[in-house]
């Protein structure tokens, strides 16, 4: 259970009086940490799944939101820089 005090509606604090919506921080969009971006075609490596090739990409918060397309596996759908991914 998360208390009332803690929820956010739309982006918007609800419960938090000013002075404690000023402490608690936004949650900052990260990018890939290699710094790289993903385009449909290329080939990567999941420590997971192993290798496979990027169907689709969009956006998603900031961040790219893959489709990968695996051998045995199927497609999965993650989101880059929280996946172990690395390009081959």
């Amino acid at each position: 259970e998360i208390d009332e005090e803690f929820l956010e509606y739309g982006g918007v604090n609800v419960g938090l009086s000013p002075g404690v919506q000023g402490i608690v921080p936004k949650p900052k969009p990260k990018k890939p940490i290699d710094g790289s971006s993903y385009r449909a075609g290329d080939k990567v490596r999941h420590k997971v799944w192993g290798d496979g090739m990027v169907v689709s990409v969009s956006d998603s918060h900031g961040d790219q939101q893959l489709s990968i397309a695996f051998p045995n596996q199927g497609v999965k759908t993650v989101i880059a820089h929280l996946a172990p991914l690395t390009k081959i």
